[in-house]
């Protein structure tokens, strides 16, 4: 008993993290990469970029993941100006919309923004848009990941105005003053590098190591998606195999019937090619060595390589923060859990909402407005840059219930009017509080204008709120004013 005391009390002293120690199995990790600025870790960031893009231009996983982010993230964005008066307001978003319908370079100013946003920062960690004026006004040009800084990976630079070059920023102290990009030449080759102020860029980064330069999004997620779409057509390989052999005989001669094949004898060669006689479809194969026939049957694809497929395909998708259901199909998640990944999805993608676009967005929006004022072609109004963007409902499986879920929260307490407000259209509650306000002052006119039109027309007045703006399933029993709504308590059987 002693011995075996002291034997546990040996191995007690030995307890520890046993993934810190070396086995059989797994590379131990070291300190290479760990600096996310290190000459490695940009080779790696550089080789992580090609693979992303590889994966989007040739799987179906990378397309639908940038293509779900472009539905979500940036596929509705509008801007709603709020500077107290509603003429100009209206006048302020027609006026912007026109700008940006052509801001970007042989397309507008959202499909710049989408593209470099959702597509580019996702496959290559980072990208940019930069300002620049021509004689027709602003524009934003779309720089690539590769473009800035050296795409080879090394950097040799030294400035001497004081600040310090890495990876294709330059910084001062902690701040970034100017950036360095290149021209795409003939083939792969950069040239002609030119510094650009900070000023005169948007850069775009969304990682989770904080190194100059942003990795890609599908770092976690390229093993898995690589190796699934190489299963894949190994196995569609083989289930074409399968569909076109029917079965393989064999006789003594070990060739077909003239009937089914064409014999063609090459000149000088003691050997006959049998050819087919009829179009590519199932085929007969010959052997020899006796009279048998071997039927072949398709064996792919079985369920439990359907799950395996389904299981990788999982595991990638926790790897870019978006579940399952929400990339590919919720059909076998049932009620609860199928709500649950679109809400994880909702808030993956309100976090790039808000952290990523959100503050490129808003100084997009700023830098337009003043240049447009700079111009005369907006007034100078202390209010002129305020406003929101919006992005659009967020992902759900059942609208209206969500909606319902929204009110009944408000009724008993739980969510307030401006919480609701907040989370489904990005703006605050004093905003729609006045804009509510200024469309039922604009209903009321219209009904009295409406009204004084029939008169003069020599008809009775009969037009009512409800004719010009209804908003309820049954306005006919609804008050359609305070002193109506105060009469029909006096009488139990007028309330509906």
């Amino acid at each position: 008993m002693n011995i075996i005391a002291r034997g546990a009390l040996q191995v007690a002293k030995w307890a520890g993290f046993n993934a810190a120690e070396k086995n059989k199995t797994q590379k131990q990790a070291d300190r290479s990469g760990t600096n996310p600025d290190s000459l490695a870790a940009n080779r790696q960031r550089i080789q992580l970029s090609l693979e992303g893009e590889n994966a989007v231009k040739n799987t179906p996983f990378g397309r639908n993941y940038v293509q779900k982010r472009r539905m979500y993230c940036s596929g509705q964005i509008s801007w709603s100006p709020d500077t107290g008066d509603a003429a100009l307001d209206e006048f302020v978003a027609a006026r912007l919309h026109e700008e940006w319908q052509k801001m970007g370079v042989e397309c507008s100013m959202y499909d710049a923004f989408s593209r470099v946003a959702d597509v580019h920062l996702p496959v290559s960690g980072d990208a940019m848009l930069r300002w620049y004026r021509d004689e027709n006004g602003l524009k934003l040009l779309e720089i690539t990941s590769d473009r800035i800084g050296e795409p080879w990976g090394s950097q040799d630079e030294t400035p001497d105005d004081g600040s310090y070059y890495r990876s294709g920023l330059y910084w001062q102290g902690p701040r970034v003053v100017g950036y360095k990009i290149y021209q795409r030449g003939e083939g792969n080759s950069y040239e002609k590098p030119e510094r650009v102020d900070a000023a005169e860029c948007i850069f775009f980064k969304d990682d989770i190591f904080g190194g100059s330069r942003g990795i890609s999004i599908f770092s976690a997620a390229l093993e898995d998606v690589n190796s699934r779409y190489q299963i894949l057509k190994a196995t569609k390989d083989t289930m074409l195999q399968q569909s076109k052999v029917a079965a393989i005989a064999r006789n003594n001669s070990g060739a077909p019937s003239e009937f089914d094949y064409q014999t063609v004898a090459p000149t000088n060669v003691d050997t006959i090619d049998y050819v087919e006689s009829f179009a590519d479809g199932a085929v007969v194969k010959y052997q020899f060595n006796g009279d048998s026939y071997q039927v072949l049957k398709g064996e792919h694809p079985s369920d439990s390589f359907l799950k395996g497929l389904k299981y990788v395909d999982a595991q990638a998708c926790l790897a870019v923060g978006m579940p399952y259901e929400f990339l590919f199909t919720a059909q076998d998640s049932g009620g609860a859990p199928s709500r649950l990944a679109i809400e994880i999805a909702s808030r993956e993608i309100t976090r790039i909402r808000e952290r990523v676009h959100r503050p490129r967005l808003d100084k997009i929006a700023y830098v337009t407005i003043m240049d447009l004022v700079n111009r005369k072609e907006l007034p100078n109004n202390p209010n002129i840059t305020r406003g929101a963007w919006q992005f659009g409902t967020l992902p759900t499986a059942d609208a209206f219930r969500d909606a319902a879920s929204d009110i009944k929260d408000v009724r008993f307490g739980f969510k307030t009017l401006g919480d609701v407000i907040s989370a489904n259209s990005g703006r605050t509650y004093p905003v729609v509080l006045r804009r509510t306000m200024q469309e039922a002052i604009a209903k009321h006119k219209a009904v009295q204008d409406a009204n004084r039109a029939l008169e003069e027309a020599g008809y009775e007045a009969t037009i009512t709120l409800e004719d010009i703006g209804a908003l309820f399933d049954n306005p006919q029993s609804q008050p359609t004013s305070l002193t109506e709504s105060d009469s029909s308590l006096d009488s139990p059987s007028q309330v509906k």
